[in-house]
C-alpha cells in the first residue's frame, strides 16, 4: 500500500518470528534511511512494515463556513496527523460523550475547545432541530476566554463564581432527573426513545462545559465554609467534585454531555481528582512527565513530548472513545500508547464572535435560579 504518507509490506514470515523481525528493525532502517514500524498483520505469520515518508504536519485556519459545513456532516476535523487529516463523528442522540481538554498554557485548549463547542451547537436534525438546546459553561477566567466569543449575549449561563458553579451543576442535575422522570411517564428509557416519539416536540441537550476546573476547585477551597440556599458547605470543592462526577455518571443518557478543561490533567487529587474516570474521551496537550505518567503508566507518551516543549503549540494526543474516527479508508492513523498525534487545526475567536448566530434561553430560564445575588 503506497501514498504520499507511507509505504506498507505485507511480509510472510519463514523461518522465523515477529520478535526477530521486530530486532532487524533499526538494520532495515540504516539500509532504506526509514527505520519502519511493525504492525501485526492477520495471522502469526505475516506482518506488515510501515515505512513513513517525513511530512511536514501543520494545522491550518478554520473559518465559520468550515465549522458550519462540519457541523452539516455530524463531524469534526480535529487537526492533522503525519498520515492526514483526523476526522471524527460527533456522538449524537443518546450517544453522550464526557470529554477532557488537557494541557499547560499557551498548548492550544481554549482555541480547541471553542471549536468543538461551536460545531456541537450547529448540530442539528434533517429537519433543522438543533440538538443542543441548553448550555452551562464555568470557569474562573471566564471574562478572558468566553467574553470575547460573545457566547454571553447569545443567552447561554456563564459564570466565574465557585459558589455559582455549584449552584449550576445542581440545577442541571436537577433538569436531568426531572427528564428521568418525564421518560418513564412516556415509556422511554433515554433521550433519543423520547426524540423518536415526539417527533415535533423534540427534547434538546444541554453541554456543560468546566474550564479551568482545576483552578475553580482551588479557588472554591480557599473560601472555606459558605452558606448556599440556607446550607452550610464546609468542603464547597469537594461537592463540586461530587456532583460533577454523578452528572457524568448518571444523566448521559439523559441528553446531558460535558466538557472539562484544565491545565492539571493528572488523575490525582490536586489534579482531576474523584471526575477522572468519569471522563471517556481525552484530548490532551503538552504537560510536565508526571502528569502524563497518570495517563499512561508506560511513561511512552512523557518520553516522547521532552523534544516537544518549544513546539507545543496545537499539539494534541488524543484517545477519544465515544468520537470515532470515521476517515480510516483514507487515513491510517498511528498511535503512540493509544493516543493519536495531531496538529490541531484553529479558529480566530474574532471568527466566532462575528459569526456565531444561535440564541439560546438558558440563562433567562436559569440565571436568576443560580446567580449569587449576595456576591453580586
Amino acid at each position: 500500500i503506497e501514498n504520499k504518507y507511507f509505504i506498507k509490506i505485507r511480509m510472510v514470515l519463514q523461518n522465523t518470528n515477529k520478535a526477530k523481525a521486530k530486532s532487524l528493525l533499526n538494520e532495515i532502517g540504516l539500509i532504506t534511511g526509514i527505520t519502519p514500524s511493525l504492525i501485526d498483520g492477520e495471522n502469526d505469520k505475516t506482518i506488515y512494515l510501515k515505512f513513513k515518508y517525513k511530512v511536514d504536519v501543520k494545522s491550518r485556519e478554520f473559518k465559520f463556513k468550515d465549522i458550519l459545513e462540519q457541523a452539516k456532516q455530524g463531524v469534526i476535523n480535529i487537526g492533522a496527523t503525519d498520515s492526514g487529516d483526523y476526522v471524527v463523528k460527533y456522538p449524537r442522540e443518546d450517544d453522550p460523550f464526557f470529554a477532557e481538554i488537557g494541557g499547560l498554557s499557551r498548548s492550544g485548549k481554549s482555541t480547541l475547545a471553542s471549536r468543538m463547542i461551536a460545531t456541537a451547537l450547529y448540530l442539528a436534525d434533517d429537519n433543522g432541530c438543533y440538538d443542543y438546546q441548553d448550555v452551562f459553561i464555568a470557569s474562573v477566567k471566564a471574562k478572558d476566554d468566553y467574553f470575547p466569543l460573545k457566547w454571553e449575549e447569545k443567552g447561554m449561563f456563564i459564570t466565574d463564581n465557585p459558589v455559582e458553579t455549584y449552584k449550576m451543576l445542581l440545577k442541571i442535575n436537577d433538569i436531568a432527573q426531572k427528564r428521568a422522570e418525564t421518560f418513564r411517564e412516556n415509556d422511554c428509557v433515554n433521550i433519543k426513545q423520547y426524540n423518536k416519539k415526539f417527533r415535533n416536540q423534540k427534547m434538546g441537550k444541554i453541554l456543560l462545559v468546566m474550564d479551568e476546573y482545576r483552578n475553580t476547585l482551588d479557588s472554591a477551597e480557599r473560601m472555606g465554609k459558605v452558606e448556599i440556599d440556607g446550607n452550610e458547605i464546609k468542603n464547597l470543592s469537594l461537592e463540586i467534585e461530587k456532583i460533577y462526577t454523578s452528572i457524568n455518571t448518571l444523566h448521559g443518557s439523559r441528553g446531558v454531555n460535558t466538557i472539562c478543561i484544565t491545565q492539571k490533567f493528572a488523575k490525582s487529587k490536586g489534579g482531576l481528582g474523584m471526575v477522572a474516570d468519569s471522563l471517556d474521551s481525552r484530548f490532551l496537550g503538552y504537560a510536565e512527565a508526571d502528569v502524563w505518567n497518570t495517563q499512561d503508566k508506560s511513561e511512552t507518551i512523557s518520553k516522547y513530548l521532552k523534544s516537544k516543549s518549544e513546539q507545543r503549540k496545537g499539539l494534541f494526543l488524543i484517545n477519544a472513545t465515544a468520537f470515532q474516527q470515521i476517515n480510516k479508508e483514507e487515513v491510517e492513523v498511528d498511535k503512540i500508547a493509544g493516543f493519536v498525534e495531531t496538529r490541531t487545526h484553529f479558529i480566530d475567536t474574532q471568527e466566532i464572535a462575528d459569526n456565531f448566530d444561535r440564541y439560546f434561553d438558558t440563562d433567562k430560564k436559569y440565571g436568576r435560579l443560580i446567580r449569587d445575588n449576595f456576591n453580586n
